[in-house]
């Protein structure tokens, strides 16, 4: 139980800063792309880790969840810049 009380304050507070850095700091351009997307990353892999119980799967999904949101998140930044 404390684990998913930690997985959900961490999503508040990345949902939070990314809130806050779109509305505050949008000057930064490149900057603030990067801490959004970042955390939208991060968010993924904690309610895909928590939510969907990946950590009890079988680890080809360990492996392919991070590894395949990577790519994306990776396809994202080069077509983005």
């Amino acid at each position: 139980m404390r684990h998913l009380r930690i997985t959900l304050l961490v999503l508040i507070l990345l949902t939070l800063v990314a809130s806050f850095m779109a509305e505050n700091l949008a000057g930064l351009g490149w900057i603030t792309f990067m801490v959004i997307l970042g955390s939208a990353w991060l968010k993924f892999l904690g309610v895909a880790w928590y939510f969907m119980q990946i950590r009890q799967a079988h680890r080809f999904w360990k492996v392919v969840v991070p590894a395949l949101s990577g790519a994306i998140l990776a396809g994202v930044v080069l077509a983005a810049h």
